[in-house]
């Protein structure tokens, strides 16, 4: 049996909504779910979004924020 990829003509629309972010796709007529999913994983990670979730995940002292930042300013 040859499986065929799911095509869905109607309304969807995946959103990541993060302090002032809107990350939005929506699901073209004869698109495959498949490609929507990774056009909306390319916009989320352009955006930014899974890194500053990331950074946020546990509390960072100024004073790690400050060398953080020397760090990467000498390195660019």
């Amino acid at each position: 049996m040859v499986s065929r990829p799911v095509v869905y003509s109607g309304p969807i629309v995946a959103r990541v909504v993060e302090v002032g972010r809107l990350t939005e796709v929506r699901v073209g007529k004869d698109e495959t779910l498949d490609s929507a999913l990774r056009r909306f994983k390319r916009q989320v990670k352009r955006s930014g979004i899974l890194t500053d979730a990331k950074r946020h995940e546990h509390y960072e002292k100024p004073s790690q924020k400050r060398r953080r930042r020397a760090v990467r300013r000498k390195r660019h």
